[in-house]
């Protein structure tokens, strides 16, 4: 009897190391998630190689699927589905078990090295952009702001952010830090390179990845641990920060280069 139940227990964790990992992801949100068609390059996103890496290390392959974040929330509820990454409302309840970070957003005040030492005091005079809901995270920095000031909007593109920064169309954006250097960097490098932006102020937004059990939590974060002891965390980092960093970080110790065009 012994021995057939030492048997089944081989066979269970043979079984589930070799299973597929099933894992969708809110899309639009390069580089930490390229799109549907870069999931199988060489750059498919900060996020996707960092998790990636861990399940290969476990012993186990990744199928993923990008989408809206609304169509994600009702997905994770699936049995066919067994992570989400970036998903909306993770302290809200249902959302399984929250990995240990894996990496951070920085969530910047960007703007010109001209407004460096200005911008707190003359903050109510400038023309403020950000992304959708930016005034949510924003709003412990911007303490005595009004939202509502018709100086300050919203947009959907992240591209668009970018345009109107570097184009003198806004005084100041709100962005991630890396988000806003791909868009910037992709799509308006020449005007870029006359450009002098620094990140301003920065709020950091750790990340985890939401597990449908304990078990695989716990595994996952065993897997993040060892990538981090041996390298491969840091490689996957740092190459997506060479190949998109396009702004002065405000911390440094990542990155130290500013405007990085010759890694490609």
């Amino acid at each position: 009897m012994k021995i057939s139940i030492f048997f089944l227990f081989i066979s269970f964790s043979v079984a589930s190391a070799n299973d597929t990992i099933r894992i969708i992801a809110s899309d639009s949100i390069p580089p930490y998630v390229m799109s549907q068609d870069k999931l199988d390059s060489d750059l498919p996103g900060l996020q996707i190689e960092i998790i990636n890496s861990i399940f290969n290390l476990l012993g186990q392959k990744t199928s993923w699927k990008l989408m809206p974040n609304n169509r994600m929330i009702v997905q994770y509820k699936s049995k066919k589905v067994d992570a989400a990454l970036n998903l909306p409302f993770m302290n809200a309840t249902h959302t399984g078990y929250a990995s240990d970070p894996i990496v951070e957003y920085k969530n910047c005040v960007i703007g010109s090295s001209s407004i460096q030492k200005t911008w707190e005091k003359e903050l109510k005079e400038l023309k403020i952009l950000g992304h959708q809901r930016a005034d949510i995270i924003y709003r412990d920095v911007f303490t005595d702001y009004d939202f509502k000031s018709d100086k300050y909007n919203e947009v959907t593109s992240q591209k668009t952010l970018a345009y109107h920064l570097i184009n003198n169309r806004t005084d100041i954006v709100l962005s991630d830090y890396l988000v806003f250097s791909y868009f910037a960097k992709t799509f308006f490098e020449n005007q870029l390179r006359k450009k002098d932006l620094v990140c301003l102020k920065e709020i950091k937004s750790p990340r985890s990845i939401s597990l449908k059990s304990k078990a695989l939590r716990d595994s996952f974060n065993k897997g993040l641990e060892k990538i981090k002891a041996d390298g491969t965390y840091k490689k996957i980092i740092t190459k997506y920060y060479k190949r998109f960093t396009a702004i002065e970080p405000q911390s440094s110790q990542e990155v130290r280069a500013k405007f990085i065009f010759a890694q490609n």
